[in-house]
C-alpha cells in the first residue's frame, strides 16, 4: 500500500498566535491517523519558481489515512484556528509503493 503525504507551503504564516493554536490542535490529528512529521521549516534553497516560505511534509501510512485526517472533525477545527490571515498551498499526495 502506498503512503500518503500532506505537502504544505505557507504563503503567509505571520499570525503567530493562529499558528500556535493550530499547532496545539493538529498534534492530536496526526497521532490519531499515524501522521509523522518529516519536514517543517524554511527551505535551505529554492529553485525555478520556488519561494522561501515555510514548508511542511507529513507522512501517513496510507493515502486513505492522509485524506481521512484532512477531512476529520478535529482537523476542521485546527484549520479554523488558522483564521483568515494564514494562507497555504495544501496538497495530499500519494507516494510510491
Amino acid at each position: 500500500m502506498a503512503k500518503g503525504y500532506w505537502v504544505v507551503s505557507y504563503r503567509n504564516d505571520s499570525d503567530k498566535e493562529s499558528m500556535k493554536a493550530y499547532g496545539a490542535l493538529v498534534g492530536g490529528v496526526l497521532a490519531k491517523y499515524e501522521g509523522k512529521r518529516l519536514v517543517a521549516g524554511v527551505p535551505a534553497e529554492v529553485h525555478d519558481a520556488g519561494e522561501i516560505k515555510r514548508t511542511v511534509v507529513i507522512e501517513f501510512p496510507s493515502l486513505e489515512n492522509a485524506k481521512a485526517a484532512y477531512n476529520c472533525e478535529e482537523y476542521t477545527k485546527a484549520k479554523e484556528a488558522l483564521g483568515t490571515i494564514i494562507q497555504r498551498d495544501f496538497r495530499i499526495v500519494e507516494g510510491f509503493e
